[in-house]
C-alpha cells in the first residue's frame, strides 16, 4: 500500500529541524519501489471538521509534479497526517482528516 509511508513520515518528521533537512523514504506500490525525498515547506494551519490544526507542510521532490506527494502533519497529534495531496494516474487527489482521536 503506497499510503503506508505516512506512518514512516509521522515517525521521522521530528528529525526535520530546518528547511534544508530531508527525509529519504522508500515507497512501494507492489510493482516498483520509489525513493522519495521530503522537505519541509513550513508551518500551515489547516481548517478541518474538528477545527483548525497547526501542521508541518512537507513536499516530496520529484522530476514530474504528478509523482510528488504533499503532506501536512500535525505535531500536536503525534505527527499524524491531516492533509494529503497526490496524483492517481493523471487525476489529482486531496484527502483531509475528518477526525483525530483515540478509542478507549
Amino acid at each position: 500500500d503506497t499510503q503506508s509511508f505516512l506512518f514512516q513520515l509521522a515517525f521521522d518528521a521530528p528529525r526535520l529541524k530546518s528547511p534544508a533537512d530531508r527525509l529519504e523514504l522508500l515507497v512501494t506500490n507492489a510493482r516498483k519501489v520509489y525513493r522519495h525525498s521530503f522537505r519541509q515547506l513550513g508551518e500551515v494551519t489547516i481548517e478541518t471538521r474538528f477545527g483548525p490544526v497547526r501542521t508541518l507542510h512537507l513536499l516530496s521532490d520529484a522530476a514530474d509534479p504528478e509523482d510528488a506527494y504533499e503532506v501536512w502533519l500535525s505535531p500536536e497529534h503525534f505527527h499524524l497526517p491531516v492533509k494529503l495531496k497526490f496524483f492517481a494516474g493523471r487525476f489529482p487527489i486531496e484527502l483531509i482528516a475528518t477526525s483525530i482521536g483515540s478509542t478507549p
